[in-house]
């Protein structure tokens, strides 16, 4: 993968997606993998945004899936998408896994990423400070920090990322393309706090993050 260099005296185009090998879908090679990159591929854009979800750190891929007409959708499997993410080995194999697409691989050497995250990179709505409650069975590890500090590590390792020396964590960045475009790729999750749960006078529940 590499960054954009636009030429800023012609139009610029780009594509955008998200959410990539999500809860039980992963690459289904009778259905032609992901067949979505072929065709952002062939409208030729200046670059791609992906808008997180990158990969289901949370999920498993299981070999097979019945869908509702009877068929199989028929996963690539891997050892480390077996389980959930919780090692740094475990989160830089959810990101390997995904190379494993030829559309994918095409497409990244072809086209520029510009890259933000979104919960799944970590865990399903994951916020700074939490921990995982023990009615979790899946995870050994419970600070988020701890698992969120090496999905950040594995997700900078495989996409094109300019790192700021300032704050080399830093993932919310801008770019300008000449006098037509800027893009703001936000960082949705690294500021969240306390996720709080409420009842209002109807007796339902909301959730608010502060």
């Amino acid at each position: 993968m590499r960054t954009a260099s636009i030429d800023a005296s012609k139009p610029v185009t780009f594509v955008f997606s998200g959410d990539e090998a999500g809860q039980i879908w992963g690459i289904n090679e009778r259905f032609g993998g992901y067949r979505i990159y072929e065709a952002m591929r062939r409208e030729q854009p200046d670059f791609f945004i992906h808008s997180g979800g990158q990969i289901y750190a949370d999920s498993v891929i299981e070999r097979e899936v019945k869908l509702p007409d009877g068929t199989m959708w028929t996963n690539i499997v891997t050892e480390s998408k077996a389980h959930v993410a919780q090692t740094l080995a475990d989160y830089r194999a959810a990101f390997a896994y995904n190379q494993l697409d030829v559309n994918k691989r095409r497409f990244a050497a072809e086209v520029p990423f510009l890259v933000q995250w979104d919960d799944h990179e970590v865990r399903n709505n994951w916020y700074p400070g939490q921990q995982i409650g023990d009615a979790e069975k899946r995870y050994q590890t419970r600070a988020i920090n701890l698992l969120e500090a090496r999905a950040k590590q594995a997700m900078f390792e495989y996409n094109p990322y300019r790192i700021n020396q300032i704050d080399p964590e830093q993932i919310y960045r801008a770019f300008q393309f000449g006098p037509r475009l800027d893009v703001f790729m936000l960082d949705e999750r690294s500021y969240r706090a306390v996720r709080i749960r409420r009842t209002n006078r109807r007796g339902s529940m909301r959730t608010a993050h502060f």
